[in-house]
Formats: structure tokens, sequence, C-alpha cells
């Protein structure tokens, strides 16, 4: 579930980050990506509809709240990762789901490791 790549694609970017936010970060991305895989056959949505609770868990406890919420931010600043409200129209509540819904780009992602990989002379 976690790929070293993403950690050393990170680090390279947000120089001076904390390492756990770095790994909590890697790790993110692949959860992110996974739910995506096993959602967007059934409901063509690529947006996954989790609780910073639920990413911890998923991370097995690993890592407290506050290191998901500082990783989160710093995908976010990377483009790496979007992040929206869920939408009132979809959630049939009358917008009372305050749950965040996730969207990573692997497009940039994989962009960002060619380049790191092509600078660095790999």
């Amino acid at each position: 579930m976690f790929i070293h790549e993403h950690k050393e694609l990170i680090e390279y970017l947000a120089k001076g980050t904390k390492p756990r936010v770095c790994c909590c970060g890697a790790k993110i991305i692949n959860i992110v990506h996974y739910w995506q895989n096993c959602q967007t056959p059934f409901n063509k949505n690529e947006w996954v509809c989790r609780t910073y609770t639920q990413i911890r868990e998923d991370l097995n406890r690993e890592y407290s709240l506050h290191a998901i919420r500082q990783a989160i931010d710093l995908l976010i600043r990377l483009g790496f990762l979007e992040r929206r409200q869920n939408l009132r129209a979809d959630n049939g509540r009358n917008g009372q789901i305050r749950t965040y819904q996730y969207r990573v780009y692997t497009d940039r992602i994989n962009a960002a490791l060619s380049t790191m990989k092509n600078s660095s002379g790999l």
C-alpha cells in the first residue's frame, strides 16, 4: 500500500517537511487511488468520500489526525490531490453531510516522478 517513490517525490518537492507528514502523504495518495479504483466501476464517480477518522483507520491508526490534515494540505498544495465539500445535490440530505471528497491526480504524480528522475539522473 506504500509506494516509496511517492515519499521520495514529496520530500523532493517539499523540502523541510517532516518525514512523518511525507510518509503519511504517500500513503494517502495510495488510499485515495485505491478507493477511486474500487468505486469507479460501480458509480462512475472519481471522488472519494472519506472522513479524517476513516482515513486514519485506513492507515491503521499509524498517524494522528493532525499529521493526516497536514499531509492532505501538503498534497493539495502540490497539486496531487483535490478536496471539495460533499455536494448538496448529491448527498440527498439537504447539505447535512459535511464529509470532504477527494480526488487524486495520478497523471500529475507520474509526470512529477519522471521529472524528478530525469533531473536526478536516474
